[in-house]
């Protein structure tokens, strides 16, 4: 035994000391690559060693390094687009790192007058990086590059990993900790509305990830971007030319094992809710538009039978699992004279569903210091079931009639809706301690479309570019209902204890808010080489009309004591109070 063991040691020693010789017989090859003009790194620069398959990129320093070499010479070609290449013979030693840094010249002073001009496009990693390190502003971003490796639905999840952005519900994105109101938002070089009433709040979760070729946010002011900001200025820019032809269609599913297979409670819903619209089921009467006169009984009778959807009642489901749905085509055309135009359309398609059980819903009062322990005005424990659809959709159109030449004609709808069940149970402590019970029915939809028309012109040193764009927002909530019931605290009353609905605390309210915008902008660059100086002049003009509309109304329901039961704000109130024999002036 003793003699195995001492063969396994010695074979351990042998193949230890082979590859420490082996490893001690290795060199490398490094270096850093620049422009000879400007000092700058280059990026994306490919270093091959030829007749071998040995070979690097540089990083976004202009560093490369090329390891485990044999000792000896080696030829190595450096190349990076638009500069010429550079052909160096390299001699490698053992555990020694040979250094190159190179300098790489333009290649333009060989191309005999020939200037070629090009649209740098940013949705890879390299080239947003690129664009951002070179930027005189101060900004950070975000590639289609880096969105394709990532389970992100939409463009909320999306801008959560730009370092500096933070999410308020999940939607409005807050920069260097301002609100949202602080930021401005543009898709295509177009303003976008908002989709809330009382601020400017542009909601990120509308725009389906698979639609964004880049995001942007720039923390500085530029002469070509609105002054109206002080947290951040994001840019939002979808996919235009497609890199070659082809078309896609994915469905997807995703199974959460908190909400699906599990009981789940939803409203009555219309027919057309899985499209991400209300088709009138929530709404109500559009014969009542004025205010109702409490006064003139037949109206009253007619509004709360006729004017209104009466269904209050709850059913339970089980979902089975999420659905997703993705359609692409994309298709270049090139036509004579060198004329090149492209389309990318896109759908999309979701169902999902959420439930959030047994949340915490509080806050607190004065610090009990006698009994040293927190004290709640409320403390609620909320179940929350939630439906939610997204029906999306995109149309770009480029053309091309020339180098440095190109119009974009962009177009991106999205529709979404969520219907949520809330049921609410906890306490009150204001002048006493008060148990409480509370429903909540709420439905909203979003619509929304961005469009833009727009042109880039380039020619040597000097860049015109233009848009014009039109967008439209809509946020529609009809019928939110709201119950509320509490417990009897007044010992002496025979229903002490006893969960009760007071007047008024039978809530509707409907509400809509539509926008409009309309934009307009032109800019120009011209890059000029003075020497080692290179002054860059730019002017624009932007302009942009708005118009808001927003409507809400509220209804509550009032019932007269002296022509209903006595118990009757005791009775539940689904069942045995909104029936359709109460609703009659005389007594709902």
């Amino acid at each position: 035994m003793q003699r195995y063991l001492s063969k396994i040691i010695l074979l351990f020693f042998c193949f230890c000391s082979v590859v420490n010789i082996h490893a001690q017989s290795y060199g490398s090859i490094g270096g850093i690559i620049t422009d000879s003009k400007t000092g700058e790194p280059l990026t994306g620069a490919t270093i091959q060693i030829a007749n071998t398959q040995f070979g690097t990129i540089t990083d976004l320093d202009g560093i490369f390094d090329i390891k485990d070499l044999n000792p000896g010479s080696y030829n190595l070609t450096i190349r990076y687009i638009s500069y010429q290449d550079v052909t160096l013979d390299i001699s490698v030693e053992p555990q020694k790192k040979t250094v190159v840094n190179v300098e790489m010249s333009d290649a333009t002073q060989n191309l005999q007058g020939v200037v070629v001009i090009a649209l740098m496009k940013q949705n890879t990693d390299i080239a947003l990086l690129s664009s951002v390190k070179k930027s005189l502003l101060l900004q950070s971003g975000i590639s289609a590059q880096q969105i394709s490796k990532t389970q992100d639905s939409d463009a909320s999840a999306v801008i959560r990993r730009i370092p500096g952005i933070s999410l308020i519900d999940n939607k409005f994105v807050m920069v260097r900790g301002l609100a949202q109101r602080y930021n401005n938002v543009w898709i295509n070089n177009s303003g976008v509305p908002s989709s809330e009433a009382d601020s400017r709040a542009f909601s990120f979760d509308i725009i389906p990830s698979s639609q964004l070729d880049n995001m942007i946010v720039i923390k500085s002011p530029a002469p070509e971007i609105p002054a109206d900001f002080s947290g951040g200025f994001i840019q939002i820019q979808t996919k235009d030319i497609p890199e070659k032809n082809s078309y896609s269609i994915s469905v997807g599913t995703t199974i959460n094992d908190q909400t699906h297979f599990n009981t789940a409670y939803i409203a009555e819903g219309g027919a057309t809710d899985f499209l991400g619209f209300d088709n009138g089921f929530r709404g109500k009467n559009l014969s009542y538009k004025d205010r109702l006169d409490n006064s003139d009984k037949d109206l009253v009778t007619q509004f709360t039978q006729k004017g209104l959807n009466n269904n209050w009642k709850i059913r339970s489901v089980k979902p089975i699992a999420d659905l997703k749905l993705n359609g692409a085509y994309n298709r270049r055309f090139n036509h004579d004279n060198g004329k090149e135009s492209a389309l990318m359309a896109a759908i999309n398609y979701t169902e999902g569903w959420k439930t959030y059980s047994d949340m915490k819903n509080a806050r607190y009062g004065i610090y009990n210091s006698v009994a040293d322990k927190p004290e709640y005005l409320y403390s609620y424990n909320d179940d929350r079931y939630d439906r939610n659809w997204r029906l999306g959709g995109m149309l770009n159109y480029t053309f091309s009639p020339s180098n440095g030449n190109k119009f974009e004609f962009k177009n991106i709808f999205n529709q979404l809706a969520s219907d949520r069940y809330t049921k609410r149970t906890g306490y009150q402590f204001i002048s006493g301690h008060y148990d409480q019970e509370k429903y909540e029915y709420h439905y909203s939809s979003r619509t929304t479309y961005s469009g833009q028309l727009t042109g880039t012109h380039t020619k040597e040193r000097m860049k015109l570019d233009w848009s014009a764009g039109y967008a439209y927002a809509n946020k529609n909530q009809p019928d939110r209902r709201i119950i509320n019931r509490s417990e009897n605290g007044f010992t002496e009353d025979i229903h002490f204890g006893e969960m009760q609905v007071d007047q008024n605390e039978i809530l509707r309210e409907f509400s809509r808010l539509n926008e409009n915008i309309f934009s307009g902008g032109i800019n120009f660059r011209h890059d000029f080489a003075l020497g080692k100086l290179k002054p860059v002049l730019k002017a624009g003009a932007y302009t942009e009309y708005r118009k808001r509309d927003f409507k809400t109304r509220s209804f509550y329901y009032r019932w007269n004591s002296n022509n209903l039961p006595e118990d009757f704000s005791y009775r539940d109130v689904v069942s045995q109070i909104l029936i359709p024999e109460n609703y009659d002036a005389d007594k709902l």
